[in-house]
């Protein structure tokens, strides 16, 4: 198990966060909020996404919502990721409880894993271990010793990141059971906040051939909430050759984003494109 240790100044006590290597499990002893500066900070953007729970008949054992966050940490000023699970209920005659919750798009960034106490944060049932499959992109945070049974809340469980900017493009799997040692149920949802893969660079459209069009059109989905985007032209790909040709752009997460390659005429209308994602340096 590798961890690694946070310097606090004025602290008595000795806090590690869980790196959380690819293939590995691991064991959290959770979290406060004096104790581990490095799992608070401010928050970005809040998300609740409504749930239900079936079980193999058909019928609904339990709801609620999956709160997904995600904030910037006072420690590292990197991108820290956060889900819980609250306003759980059982419908009439029915029972059923959280047992874990696997999500989806941490594949490209290392992780440091724990989860927040309950004197730390809403909530009263904490994640106890952690894991991350050999491919990385899927983090699965066991919630327990105790059960989460309606109307229990979690308490929050982070996903500590070395990412600067995150889209809404993930996706958590909630599990529960009604049946001690018997069958799982689950529900997957999308939508939840995830990181976005560093440098925040990309190239779309490039070695595409244009003509006649003095101004063309480029329709860019999915770009991350702040990043900026510009159009480069070049009449032969060489590197030297390419050369701004609009204004950087903010983007919003989830919408399309529309910008514009202007065709030069001294290039005789030929002219391949690209369009260039980055951070912007005051988001640095």
């Amino acid at each position: 198990m590798k961890t690694k240790l946070l310097s606090l100044l004025l602290m008595t006590q000795t806090v590690f966060a869980i790196d959380l290597e690819r293939g590995e499990s691991e064991t959290l002893e959770g979290v406060g909020n004096l104790t581990h500066p490095e799992f608070t900070g401010n928050i970005l953007q809040d998300k609740l996404i409504p749930f239900e729970i079936k079980d193999s008949l058909g019928e609904v054992i339990l709801t609620g919502n999956y709160h997904s966050r995600v904030f910037r940490s006072n420690s590292t000023g990197k991108l820290v990721f956060a889900g819980r699970v609250r306003d759980t209920s059982n419908p009439d005659g029915t029972f059923g409880w959280v047992t874990h919750v696997r999500l989806q798009g941490f594949g490209f960034v290392d992780v440091d894993a724990e989860a927040a106490l309950d004197s730390a944060s809403a909530g009263s049932v904490r994640a106890s271990r952690a894991s991350r499959n050999v491919a990385g992109d899927v983090l699965s945070y066991t919630i327990g010793p105790g059960l989460l049974n309606p109307p229990d809340e979690s308490t929050f469980f982070f996903a500590g990141t070395q990412a600067e900017s995150y889209t809404e493009d993930g996706r958590v799997t909630i599990f529960a059971s009604n049946d001690f040692g018997g069958n799982s149920f689950s529900v997957e949802l999308e939508g939840t906040l995830v990181p976005v893969k560093p440098p925040l660079c990309l190239e779309l459209g490039e070695r595409f051939f244009f003509e006649t069009s003095y101004y063309y059109p480029i329709d860019v989905t999915g770009v991350a909430k702040g990043v900026q985007l510009r159009v480069e032209t070049s009449p032969d790909l060489t590197a030297e050759s390419w050369s701004l040709t609009s204004e950087p752009l903010r983007t919003v997460t989830g919408e399309i984003t529309r910008a514009y390659g202007e065709v030069y005429g001294d290039y005789d209308g030929k002219q391949f494109f690209r369009v260039v994602c980055s951070l912007p340096e005051e988001g640095r």
